[in-house]
């Protein structure tokens, strides 16, 4: 449809595989993040991922980190995603359910910024869990932390982590 009245559109995770009618107005979302909307993408597998679904490549590994308490370092504390209208702190890492995140991005062009690192304990660290990147006025979010589950169950920190992406 006519996404002129939005500026922002979230699309929930696995979405272009679920939905056949989502797939092919992929052009009409990457035209709205161009003409000045922020367009949130949350995780997808990685074999039903098309580098076409972003403005810039962007490849979809099966990183994941599955500890739920393990230590998230914010790269660009400065950032406006980490710091409106929420400031992030460490507090909004604590008390996640069942995981950090899932099918992160395992390369990206350098158009698009990582925003927190973190690794399982004894493995590689990762960037690849939130990465923004500006496309023409607007602004492309791949997040694959595992949002979802702590708005589902109402863990503050993914709650204010989701209102940052939404008020981008």
């Amino acid at each position: 449809g006519d996404h002129r009245e939005l500026h922002r559109v979230d699309r929930r995770q696995r979405q272009m595989w679920i939905r056949d009618r989502i797939r092919p107005a992929n052009g009409r979302l990457l035209q709205f993040v161009y003409d000045g909307g922020t367009l949130v993408v949350q995780y997808n597998k990685s074999q039903e991922w098309s580098s076409l679904y972003a403005p810039y490549p962007l490849e979809i590994g099966r990183e994941r980190v599955t500890a739920k308490d393990a230590p998230m370092r914010l790269l660009e504390p400065e950032h406006a995603l980490v710091t409106a209208p929420n400031s992030l702190t460490d507090e909004d890492w604590d008390g996640w359910v069942q995981e950090r995140g899932l099918y992160f991005a395992s390369s990206w062009a350098p158009e698009y910024t990582p925003l927190v690192e973190c690794a399982d304990p004894g493995e590689e660290l990762h960037r690849g869990a939130w990465l923004v990147a500006r496309h023409g006025a607007g602004a492309y979010i791949y997040n694959a932390l595992s949002l979802y589950r702590q708005v589902d169950s109402l863990v503050a920190g993914g709650v204010r982590i989701m209102a940052n992406m939404v008020s981008y």
